[in-house]
């Protein structure tokens, strides 16, 4: 599969298992960002069941007022590069 990259402004192929290993772990990182965006700095010990289900991911990345955009504008980028 083929993503697009901001950072490099090209496409960069990558196996299934690669996908999967990048979906894993920016459900990760969501998680991780949310931990220290916590305003009263309670921090919990690593727990999976707060980590964003890949449903929840791209139910944001089909919703308008999430990241829909940046989803169609790194598919169009994609597609053109």
């Amino acid at each position: 599969m083929d993503l697009y990259c901001w950072n490099h402004n090209k496409v960069h192929p990558f196996t299934p298992g690669e996908v999967e290993q990048i979906v894993y772990a920016l459900t990760a990182e969501v998680w991780t960002a949310h931990q220290l965006g916590d305003p009263d700095g309670d921090y919990r010990e690593y727990d999976p069941k707060w980590l964003i289900c890949p449903r929840e991911a791209l139910a944001m990345g089909q919703d308008s007022e999430c990241y829909l955009e940046q989803v169609e504008q790194g598919v169009a980028c994609r597609r053109d590069g």
